[in-house]
């Protein structure tokens, strides 16, 4: 029984020695292509699963990936559903992380339907219903518009797309890596950019507390994004 009990010793000690054998990042479901792509309610495609897997890599691990609702982002994190999450910037979610440094460039727009009149600045977005995607912060609308800023929420960019293809909406806020996705996959004469009114590059955010250490994961994206393969990441959806 000693005998035993030495060797069931020896290999949780080995166990632990060998580390974490995966890194667990959060999906929210909000996103569309080419940011993510779901089936089924799990995350099949898109950058977060393409860079989630290349940071796993990086530091000899699994990615495993967890869908949530865009709303349980920091409330997942806080309660250790996973490691960390990326595409998010300080502004975008509540509570204390780690961050590593902006990797994903992106903008946000303004995209019209049909006839309706052109928007030349903010304001003249003041009283129309504004295709918006639900959890999304938008402080530049905030500030320009105030109460007269009136959002038409669905529960993802894809969604919001189509409400504004379908003409439920004159106008949509959108980021400009999905309408170009969507314009270079389909024809949508009945569409048009007006106005690009935020630019930003995205970061992943760490939970305080991370099965690999932080540092171990800044570095492997240091490494990634100073080797050219967050680049070439990007460069499959463009």
């Amino acid at each position: 029984m000693r005998l035993r009990f030495v060797c069931l010793c020896a290999l949780a000690c080995g166990a632990a020695a060998a580390g974490p054998a995966e890194i667990v990042f959060l999906a929210p479901q909000n996103h569309a292509m080419p940011i993510a792509r779901f089936e089924r309610g799990r995350l099949a495609g898109g950058i977060l699963k393409d860079l989630g897997e290349a940071i796993a890599a990086r530091l000899g691990v699994q990615a495993r990936f967890v869908s949530v609702p865009s709303k349980r982002v920091a409330l997942a994190l806080r309660a250790g559903e996973a490691d960390g999450v990326c595409y998010v910037l300080p502004g975008w979610i509540d509570g204390d992380y780690n961050w590593t440094q902006p990797v994903i460039p992106n903008g946000v727009a303004v995209v019209s339907h049909g006839g309706a009149p052109a928007v030349h600045a903010l304001a003249d977005l003041a009283g129309h219903r504004i295709g918006t995607v639900l959890g999304y912060r938008y402080p530049p609308l905030e500030q320009a518009l105030g109460t007269r800023f009136l959002r038409d929420d669905a529960a993802s960019a894809e969604l919001t797309f189509e409400k504004l293809r379908a003409g439920r909406v004159e106008y949509a806020v959108l980021e400009q890596m999905t309408i170009a996705y969507r314009l270079r996959a389909e024809a949508h004469p009945e569409l048009r950019t007006d106005l690009v009114f935020e630019t930003f590059k995205a970061r992943c955010a760490f939970a305080p507390r991370t099965r690999i250490p932080f540092k171990d994961i800044d570095r492997a994206v240091t490494a990634l994004a100073g080797e050219g393969a967050v680049d070439a990441i990007l460069a499959r959806y463009r």
